[in-house]
């Protein structure tokens, strides 16, 4: 039987940001939430979630500020990376009723969501990083930036980010949240290097995936699946025992 996918709204402080969630038929072995990318949407994982949820996860994604059909407040001002990643907080709040959830994000949405467990580390059972890296690097896209940035968008990343070179591990590391790294094999978004440096330097986990490349969720959805399956069940226990947790917005 094949499950449904269902749309929701999240309405926070930012406005309504918009929401896919697929739930299994027996009883959830816990809650997931994926972030997309800078160029995506929920949309990234709308075939992906069923997948999760007939391993008996209940899982979500939802389209970040500025994204699709989400709200799209005007201003740069208005995504800075803290308040991208006071969105996460805020919606881990709001589906796992308190209690916490399991991380992944995708590409510039595992930077927000790296951002997110150091902001409120008790939101959060574990943290993956689904090809993703460390820090953006000088000169990388620069064209594309400049005609986003030309045209108006206020959502682009700056992609030097020195603000977070070699400290978001560091402040990862001490917020005591389990880890893992993974990406597509064939991945070239983010050096691979860079990818399994931060998978050794977090003590996290470390998977590589066959026959994908920078959204393996959608190249090989049966593998990415059962790779976070196995990563998320090694944590669940340990959720299961978290005291319930209120998240401090900034």
């Amino acid at each position: 039987m094949t499950v449904a996918v269902a749309h929701s709204d999240l309405d926070l402080g930012v406005g309504r940001l918009t929401a896919l969630s697929a739930r299994p038929e027996a009883r959830s072995r816990g809650v997931v939430l994926l972030v997309p990318g800078f160029t995506g949407s929920k949309e990234d994982f709308g075939g992906f979630l069923p997948l999760l949820a007939a391993r008996g996860w209940e899982a979500w994604s939802y389209s970040q500020r500025g994204q699709a059909d989400s709200a799209a407040p005007p201003g740069v001002e208005n995504y800075t990376l803290a308040l991208f990643a006071s969105d996460v907080v805020a919606v881990a709040e709001q589906i796992g009723a308190g209690r916490p959830v399991h991380l992944l994000g995708h590409s510039f949405g595992g930077v927000v969501a790296r951002a997110a467990a150091i902001l409120s580390p008790g939101s959060f059972s574990d943290l993956t990083m689904l090809c993703s890296g460390p820090h953006g690097w000088a000169g990388r896209l620069e064209r594309e930036a400049t005609a986003i940035r030309s045209r108006g968008s206020a959502a682009w990343w700056n992609e030097d980010n020195p603000h977070t070179v070699g400290r978001p591990d560091a402040e990862l590391i001490g917020g005591g949240i389990d880890v893992l790294v993974a990406h597509g094999a064939a991945d070239l978004a983010w050096p691979q290097e860079w990818q399994a440096a931060m998978a050794f330097l977090l003590d996290g986990a470390y998977e590589i995936i066959p026959d994908a490349a920078h959204s393996p969720q959608l190249e090989n959805p049966a593998a990415t699946a059962s790779v976070l399956d196995a990563f998320w069940s090694r944590g669940a226990v340990r959720a299961a025992t978290r005291r319930p947790v209120r998240a401090t917005q900034p």
